[in-house]
């Protein structure tokens, strides 16, 4: 059987059995490509070898394709910002193939497979990856013997992130083969969004209402939400910071996808009293921390003479701190408390001690009774959705954070 018709006979099979993954596939253009080992796909065609598939099983070619489709699903072609291509492209791997897994589907031998990394997104297994990397990396450069298998080689830290089977992501390009401007990046995640609902519509209708939740669409809506708040925040900085020239080419997804998008300007800019508030009473968990940490890891990256005041406080403040870029990786280790929650302490802190910040991020679940406005921006990092909006502020929901 040719590779074209493998292909074909591999998307017949998952609109039977599998609706919600063949939708977006019909969209997808099926393009052989000799440059690709194996295969890619990058929102709009998924390229492929034509040896490579020739040489797939049944199974494996029904895998390749839903394998392709759930990069697209993901939006890991819109995610990627500043990460490090391999290393991102492998921790999507981790991602999608344990979901594959778990749906029954054959994993392909060779694709990257981790039950340690069950639950977690896209962006904290790249960080542990990451970390990984940076550590042999670093023990490698200090070995007199230099990289296993690479002699008179001096390797990269790409070199110490893990390559699977089953295909990579690439970013989506415009027609002119440029990084997306903000207006078309934004134009692409409503059409995805679209897409999204249409296959959840298509599913229902083939294998009935009860079917509108698979291990597919449960992921794809737990993931972190906010390319909607996309703009909205945008915009927020451009009217607070007074700058409208933001590189929108440049943003870390981990922060990105969770509702809030800095942009990169140039690194030297620094923002003046920009003040960190997190919520330590019992609500605020440690994935959410683990999310803050990030969130204040990508402010540093966009801004990397910004110092961030970091307050800590649940019904008063419990501890300070301030971060710089060289405190990276960041790890709130003084995030403390456990009781109720008043917000009052963290604006009288920021007054007591003369700052006029440009903004203040909060991190709460609202569940407090609310200052006065303190007359500077103040966005609220709101991660319940069971109270109000507050009367001053821009309020952005994490709740899908948990």
């Amino acid at each position: 059987m040719k590779p074209v018709e493998k292909l074909r006979a591999a998307t017949g099979y998952l609109i039977l059995h599998h609706p919600f993954i063949a939708t977006p596939l019909l969209r997808l253009k099926l393009l052989p490509d000799p440059r690709e080992a194996t295969a890619a796909v990058d929102g709009r065609s998924i390229f492929y070898n034509e040896d490579f598939v020739t040489g797939l099983t049944s199974e494996e070619t029904i895998f390749l394709l839903a394998h392709e489709v759930l990069h697209v699903a993901l939006a890991h072609h819109l995610r990627r910002g500043d990460h490090n291509p391999k290393g991102w492209n492998a921790a999507a791997d981790y991602v999608i193939n344990l979901m594959l897994q778990d749906a029954g589907f054959a994993v392909i031998k060779g694709g990257l497979l981790n039950p340690a990394y069950a639950g977690w997104s896209t962006e904290r297994v790249y960080q542990s990856l990451f970390r990984d990397a940076k550590k042999a990396h670093s023990e490698t450069l200090g070995s007199p013997n230099g990289a296993p298998g690479m002699p008179g080689k001096k390797p990269s830290l790409e070199d110490f992130f893990p390559e699977g089977a089953g295909g990579t992501v690439r970013d989506m390009k415009n027609e002119d083969g440029k990084d997306l401007s903000q207006a078309e990046r934004s134009r692409q995640e409503g059409e995805l969004s679209v897409t999204l609902r249409q296959a959840h519509q298509v599913q229902a209708m083939i294998q009935g209402v009860g079917a509108r939740t698979n291990p597919f669409s449960r992921a794809i809506e737990s993931r972190p939400a906010g390319f909607d708040a996309r703009s909205e925040l945008a915009a927020f900085l451009t009217t607070t910071i007074g700058r409208d020239d933001y590189a929108w080419s440049r943003l870390n997804q981990r922060y990105l996808s969770a509702g809030i998008c800095l942009p990169s300007l140039s690194a030297s800019l620094a923002l003046v009293d920009v003040i960190v508030a997190i919520d330590t009473s019992s609500s605020v968990t440690p994935s959410l921390l683990s999310f803050m940490a990030g969130a204040c890891e990508d402010l540093l990256a966009a801004y990397p003479q910004t110092v961030l005041r970091v307050v800590y406080c649940d019904s008063e403040v419990r501890s300070t701190e301030e971060i710089t870029i060289h405190d990276c990786p960041v790890t709130l280790s003084q995030a403390q408390g456990g009781g109720l929650t008043r917000f009052a302490p963290v604006f009288e802190w920021v007054n007591q001690n003369g700052y006029h910040p440009t903004f203040l991020l909060y991190m709460t679940d609202l569940a407090g009774p609310l200052p006065e406005d303190p007359g500077y921006p103040v966005i609220w990092l709101a991660i319940d959705t069971l109270f109000p909006t507050p009367p001053f502020g821009r309020r952005i929901d994490l709740s899908s954070i948990d």
